[in-house]
């Protein structure tokens, strides 16, 4: 399939985890670039040495709004438009109610739905009418566990914000849906705040209630991403998909 025959994307978070997949997805259906917003020197320079000229790198903080410009900049200048956007990039710092504090949360809503909102604001302008945007929230938005306040908090404002920029940006024919994955093996495992073992433990009566009994992978998750952004889902905007193995219907 080349269903992005000729596009060009922006994917942050795009060099690692469900990011990676993405960009890596993309490309082989064909995107003439994507431009991958990243802050790790090492997974940037390994998604460029794979994919060469079909990538840019932005080695930048989403939280930084410079960061959103260069990388709209950059996509202008190397490929010339925009077509699709997912602002993928995001940061979970889990934390018991008590144990939360004001940096906490500054830091988590910044990356989770600030760099969000903003990116989208300063990245539109610049993107061709029936572009398609992907945003990506997670079940921690749409079931309630111990020590997710904040970052539920972020992703639950995810979908919203997917609902009201499909209405605003209807008129020029920019698709917004929403990519809402459940446990994901993704490097971001590692960096929760919690030891691998303790997270683990955490989510086994989560993985174990899923239909599927496990985890999803990353390239998964790329699948469903692809399809949102494609001419295949040329009449679906504002809505949310769901791929959590069947967590939230059990």
């Amino acid at each position: 399939m080349n269903r992005f025959e000729n596009k060009v994307a922006i994917v942050t978070g795009g060099a690692s985890g469900i990011g990676r997949a993405i960009t890596d997805r993309l490309i082989s259906e064909g995107a003439r670039g994507v431009v991958v917003v990243g802050r790790n020197l090492d997974t940037n320079a390994e998604v460029a040495r794979v994919h060469g000229d079909h990538v840019r790198i932005v080695q930048g903080d989403v939280r930084a709004l410079e960061t959103h410009r260069e990388a709209a900049s950059i996509a202008v200048e190397a490929y010339g438009k925009i077509d699709v956007y997912v602002p993928n990039a995001a940061l979970a710092r889990l934390r018991p109610l008590e144990a939360v504090e004001e940096a906490d949360f500054e830091e988590t809503m910044d990356s989770d739905f600030k760099a969000v909102l903003f990116g989208v604001q300063i990245t539109v302008p610049h993107m061709n009418d029936g572009g398609a945007i992907v945003l990506v929230s997670s079940i921690a938005g749409l079931k309630g566990m111990p020590g997710f306040a904040v970052y539920s908090g972020a992703k639950a404002a995810i979908r919203q914000l997917a609902r009201s920029l499909a209405v605003e940006l209807g008129p020029r024919g920019i698709r917004t849906n929403v990519l809402t994955p459940g446990v994901v093996e993704t490097p971001a495992l590692g960096k929760l705040g919690m030891p691998r073992d303790a997270f683990d433990e955490a989510m086994k009566p989560i993985i174990e209630s899923a239909p599927l009994r496990r985890m999803a992978a990353a390239p998964e998750m790329a699948s469903i991403a692809a399809f949102l952004a494609s001419d295949d889902a040329s009449y679906v905007t504002g809505a949310e998909i769901v791929a959590d193995g069947g967590v939230t219907a059990a």
